[in-house]
């Protein structure tokens, strides 16, 4: 008997597809800021480096997506992966029932996907990764085996995780050796990094002009002084007590003048960064709550899944969990998401995530504005004519974004039965029943579209 279809929109992929269709727009934005990085001298900015960057470290991680086999031979060669017979056949006699029953489980929900392992690497559970255009691979490790033994639902809810990303085609574009998804995990601090070097280095430079002057004009005037008879004593405490006062007098100007002239930059330059990733970070939740909703709903165990989302998203340290939160949504977020997959409100909000994730990025118009003009009597006339032009240019893209979101909001559930089968080869019909939630979605972003469109 065939099953319902339970997959939601594949958003990543809706976002990867519109990026491309608009790339000409982004040529037209390189072109105007690399003008600019030609003719403008800004040490402190470098320019539009800064500006430039995110757009284009975004563009060489969506690149990288279409050299699967590349990154296949990355991880096989990094993990020592190997055809699964191979790896069961080095197993003790006590474990390979362990792997024939795992490789059995799979063989039951994803009878064509590969399966590659090392099952001596015992840190590491599985994962999955793009080894074609139409290939996906599944790699296993002696974590799973040891799972398996100590509690088998979890582990059946891990693999269930893996399996579906591999329904919905996720792991061509994100996952194990991704490089797309390590530029939106350090897309934060790659630009920071950008920033505060030459910052850094055009203040070293600024300084050590600063004191060669001073210094060299105040050894001066010692040496005139001693000529008429200042004792060396007194040289040498005038010289520290002037070393002593122009540090003092440099630290305040710096506190008091640059930092607060940085600051607004600063922000704004972070802003641009985060608004150039929000919506594919927004298109990865989304394919992470996928993954999730089919793993609850095939577990067998109503347990399993929360255990099993704790060991997915567990990491070692601070900094791994402040970058596992930009490409993945907050676990209290996919738990209760996944409390019961049949709720409407988890339905309405995983179609909306990422049309609004659009709507969040039309605050950087503003900050940019704030950066840009000093709001005086003079100035606000210009900043909101600036403002006005910025946000109308943007709107004039997004609202078509909204526009086709909607639609596509309304054919998924007839789409995703063609979808689901070209990447799983699995027959499913369609799923009707949460429709309502589906015209309710897209009937919020059909309002957005009307708003950007008239405001445009």
């Amino acid at each position: 008997m065939l099953q319902k279809n339970c997959a939601l929109p594949p958003w990543l992929w809706f976002w990867l597809i519109s990026y491309l269709l608009m790339f000409p727009i982004e040529l037209n934005y390189w072109k105007s800021y690399s003008i600019d990085l030609i003719y403008v001298s800004d040490p402190l900015f470098l320019a539009n480096i800064p500006e430039l960057l995110p757009s284009l470290a975004l563009f060489l991680g969506v690149i990288t997506v279409f050299f699967p086999k590349i990154r296949a031979h990355r991880l096989e060669r990094r993990f020592s992966l190997v055809e699964k017979n191979s790896a069961l056949l080095k197993l003790p006699e006590r474990m390979k029932q362990t792997g024939a029953d795992i490789e059995y489980f799979l063989k039951v929900h994803v009878p064509n996907i590969q399966i590659k392992a090392n099952f001596g690497l015992f840190n590491q559970n599985c994962f999955l990764y793009t080894s074609g255009y139409h290939k996906t691979s599944l790699a296993l490790f002696g974590g799973i085996l040891i799972l398996w033994k100590l509690d088998r639902k979890v582990a059946e809810s891990i693999l269930l995780h893996e399996i579906g990303h591999y329904r919905n085609g996720d792991a061509f574009i994100i996952g194990a050796g991704s490089f797309f998804e390590w530029v939106l995990r350090h897309c934060l601090i790659i630009t920071t990094l950008f920033f505060i070097i030459p910052f850094i280095w055009n203040m070293t430079n600024q300084e050590v002009t600063f004191f060669s002057n001073n210094v060299n004009q105040e050894l001066i005037f010692l040496d005139i002084m001693k000529d008429n008879g200042m004792p060396i004593k007194e040289i040498i405490f005038s010289f520290l007590t002037f070393l002593f006062s122009t540090i003092i007098y440099r630290f305040k100007y710096h506190l008091f003048v640059t930092l607060p002239g940085i600051l607004l930059p600063i922000f704004w330059l972070l802003l641009w960064t985060i608004n150039t990733f929000i919506p594919p970070i927004a298109g990865i939740w989304c394919a992470e709550m996928n993954a999730d909703r089919f793993m609850k709903r095939k577990s067998t165990s109503p347990d399993a899944p929360a255990k099993a989302l704790d060991r997915i998203s567990e990491d070692v340290s601070i900094v791994n969990w402040l970058i596992s939160q930009v490409s993945h949504p907050p676990k209290w977020l996919r738990k209760w998401a996944i409390k019961d997959t049949k709720k409407k409100e988890s339905t309405l909000v995983f179609l909306l995530i990422f049309p609004l994730a659009y709507f969040i990025t039309l605050v950087e118009p503003f900050v940019r504005v704030l950066t840009t003009y000093s709001i005086g009597e003079r100035k606000i006339t210009d900043a909101l004519e600036v403002l006005d032009i910025s946000t109308g240019n943007y709107l004039r893209i997004v609202y078509n974004i909204w526009l086709f979101s909607a639609f596509f909001i309304l054919l998924w559930p007839t789409m995703s039965v063609y979808w689901i089968n070209f990447f799983s080869g699995k027959v499913e019909l369609p799923n009707w029943e949460d429709y309502n939630e589906y015209i309710l979605g897209a009937g919020v972003v059909f309002c957005l579209f009307i708003l950007g469109y008239f405001i445009a």
